[in-house]
């Protein structure tokens, strides 16, 4: 069932899924932010479903030194994946067990929707921040940098007008670019007047 995940993981995700052969790797990964998330399909995790009553788990690994965003992403879609693959466990293990003896099929889905929870995840964090402000960190000091830019062009800009003010349309509209070649202002004003 393993290579199942795998496969429909691949197509329903909206981003990359890249897999490795062993777990010390994907932690590496991880830890390099070469990938977001690990998650680990144990080699039993299909016999662990085939058992009456049994539950399967999923490991994730979820390096929280990342951007808060993308933390909430990652476990969110670990949220996610543990629920669709253990609707499918849930239909599969309904279905194995029901049509050997001939019950309908409408009734197998009925019955599959109503049993409990058979894959559960188990979500872990590596590098952990203590305190949201740790983490929070880099966005406010770009956004402090941004919002600095924004006040100093509103600066610039009243600036221009209070100086634009004093000069005539025409003037304005002549006007090129300052140099030290320009007469002082002064007696650019009062000639044209």
């Amino acid at each position: 069932m393993g290579s199942l995940v795998v496969g429909s993981l691949g197509r329903s995700l909206p981003f990359g899924i890249v897999t490795v052969d062993l777990p010390e790797q994907a932690m590496n990964m991880l830890n390099d932010r070469d990938v977001q998330m690990v998650l680990h399909i144990p080699p039993d995790f299909s016999s662990q479903l085939q058992v009456p009553g049994g539950q399967a788990s999923l490991k994730y690994w979820i390096n929280e030194s990342n951007p808060f965003m993308i933390k909430s992403i990652m476990q969110s879609v670990a949220s996610q994946v543990t629920a669709a693959v253990d609707k499918q466990a849930i239909a599969a293990g309904a279905e194995a067990i029901l049509t050997p003896m001939n019950v309908p099929a409408d009734r197998v889905k009925e019955i599959a929707a109503a049993l409990s929870e058979r894959v559960v995840s188990d979500i872990r964090f590596t590098n952990p921040v203590q305190g949201m402000a740790n983490q929070m960190l880099p966005m406010m000091m770009v956004l402090a940098s941004y919002v600095g830019s924004m006040i100093m062009a509103m600066n610039i800009q009243q600036s221009s007008q209070a100086i634009g003010s004093a000069f005539t349309a025409w003037q304005n509209s002549a006007r090129a670019p300052l140099s030290t070649s320009y007469p002082p202002l002064s007696s650019r004003c009062s000639r044209h007047r």
